[in-house]
């Protein structure tokens, strides 16, 4: 196991892979375009947002992946740390609806996330 997720309160999760093929980060641009009459347009440059995205976890056996489904729905802060992706560390918070499925005998586990800056 290459990753770690923790978070105050709760014991540690141990997903038997993050899909790294499945993760994916967006940020908002902060800079903001005025239209002026009679002129050119006006910009306020405003550094982007923080990074949103999904983060898909594989896991072999049910309990622990209702277990990670469980902890993500709770109010709380999580960190992963990744030894294999430098990108997969990084403090977290849940932005909206978790999820979790049976994929062949796989259980997965989608989580929707913002980093916290």
């Amino acid at each position: 196991m290459s990753a770690i997720i923790t978070f105050d309160g709760g014991a540690a999760i141990f997903p038997e892979l993050v899909l790294r093929e499945s993760y994916a980060a967006r940020s908002e641009s902060g800079t903001r375009s005025h239209d002026i009459l009679d002129g050119p347009p006006v910009y306020t440059l405003r550094p982007a947002g923080p990074d949103t995205g999904m983060l898909a976890m594989l896991f072999a056996y049910e309990t622990p992946a209702r277990d990670c489904y469980t902890a993500h729905k709770l109010a709380a802060t999580f960190t992963i740390a990744d030894t294999t992706a430098e990108l997969l560390n990084f403090e977290y918070v849940v932005i909206d609806r978790p999820e979790i499925r049976l994929d062949g005998r796989r259980w997965i586990v989608s989580v929707p996330f913002q980093v916290v800056i």
